[in-house]
């Protein structure tokens, strides 16, 4: 057999969620794990270069969360290794009461999620943030103002000083270093949610495209 990627120090995963079954557990070709709200699949715009597209979408019940997490919904990759995560993804909505998150954390089912570091929209944000979670909240404005455009939002993890780059339409927008006291450290999970701001409204954010890489261990 011919291995596209060494598998002994590296994992190469991404989706474009073409194929697979929209269900728990079945969601693009990574299997996604949905939770809260609904997903479902959106056909592209004619002429467009966005294909199997998925909506995640909370609930109407205020405060309610709607999450997509990869694979295992249990944390599954130490997040000390070096790193590249991509998302294309857009806002379907873009207002005071549209919260929306994607990268790593430890659950994606509360809002906000216990540790992680991840691309964040709150409530009253009209631009995004780089955000390290674990004791307390580091926030590193982007000064990139959110839209309903797809989008690519991209985290990198160097391997020799640990800090994270963010990336937006593949332009360097904020980093945090590995010495942050926000840093997390362990096993977390790959994701992404989408909240209601305490709004009786349904909220979405599609995703068109993921993509992980993850090097620098041996097995």
């Amino acid at each position: 057999p011919v291995n596209l990627f060494d598998y002994t120090n590296t994992i190469a995963l991404q989706d474009d969620f073409v194929s697979g079954v929209n269900g728990n557990g079945t969601t693009g070709d990574l299997g996604w794990i949905q939770n809260g709200g609904t997903t479902v699949g959106i056909n592209g715009t004619a002429g467009a270069a966005n294909f199997g597209i998925i909506r995640k979408t909370s609930s109407a019940a205020p405060g309610a969360v709607g999450q997509l997490v990869m694979g295992q919904q249990a944390s599954n990759i130490d997040i000390k290794y070096k790193s590249s995560m991509l998302f294309i993804a857009r806002l379907v909505v873009n207002d005071a009461n549209t919260v929306a998150r994607m990268g790593w954390a430890n659950v994606f089912s509360t809002n906000p999620p216990g540790v992680g570091v991840y691309f964040e929209k709150d409530a009253a944000d009209t631009t995004w943030f780089c955000v390290a979670k674990n004791a307390g909240t580091t926030r590193v404005n982007t000064n990139v103002a959110t839209t309903t455009k797809f989008t690519k939002f991209k985290i990198d993890r160097d391997s020799v000083d640990g800090r994270f780059s963010f990336y937006i339409n593949g332009v360097l927008v904020g980093q945090i270093e590995a010495n942050d006291t926000n840093m997390p450290t362990g096993f977390t999970s790959q994701g992404l949610h989408i909240t209601n701001n305490g709004a009786a409204e349904d909220k979405s954010l599609e995703i068109d495209y993921f993509q992980l890489n993850v090097t620098g261990f041996s097995r």
